[in-house]
């Protein structure tokens, strides 16, 4: 049915996904055995998030030309995921002073179709560091290509990694929480 997965978990998907189960997570890819990794399942995406790096390993959704149909507002309300105990989630002001905007892996764009989807896409399991000149120059550059694509083939199937820099020593991490940074997101 298109409400299960393979046979190694026993998690199902939301209700919501309606696809033939011929592609039911056709978007996932291979499990990342060498990582810390718990797959978060939302509306349109799904999160293969590292709770010892407190960010995302990867963000995979499909998107098709008619959830590209505007019927809500961007809102703008970063959320802390309520899949995560308080401890391991993220918080907006974790990045607050951090040289770095919450950059969405899974676009807002992508998610203007309804009002559970937009306020999933603000999860801050769906945000990574990044530089604020990629997030609104490149970074938003390849995100419209790809609506330009789904609109011009239909749907697309994307995976978006990050590629982490890691701190330079425990030093600092000790020092960001300190001063009230709890994950060591720094410029």
């Amino acid at each position: 049915t298109a409400n299960t997965l393979p046979e190694n978990t026993t998690e199902k998907l939301p209700e919501t996904v309606n696809v033939s189960s011929e592609y039911a997570s056709l978007e996932m890819p291979a499990p990342l055995p060498e990582r810390n990794e718990q797959i978060i399942r939302h509306t349109n995406y799904t999160v293969s998030y590292n709770q010892d790096w407190n960010e995302p390993n990867y963000v995979a959704w499909e998107v098709n030309s008619k959830e590209l149909n505007k019927n809500v507002n961007r809102d703008d309300n970063f959320l802390a995921d309520p899949t995560l105990d308080f401890k391991s989630a993220v918080i907006s002001r974790d990045y607050s002073g951090s040289g770095y905007d919450r950059g969405h892996m899974c676009p807002a764009a992508d998610n203007l179709y309804s009002r559970q989807t937009m306020e999933e896409c603000f999860y801050m399991t769906n945000m990574c560091p990044q530089n604020h000149m990629l997030n609104q120059g490149r970074w938003n550059d390849l995100e419209i290509k790809c609506r330009e694509w789904t609109k011009k083939y239909g749907q697309l199937y994307i995976t978006c990694e990050k590629q982490r820099m890691e701190i330079t020593s425990q030093r600092e991490l000790n020092e960001d929480r300190h001063q009230g940074n709890r994950h060591g997101i720094r410029s």
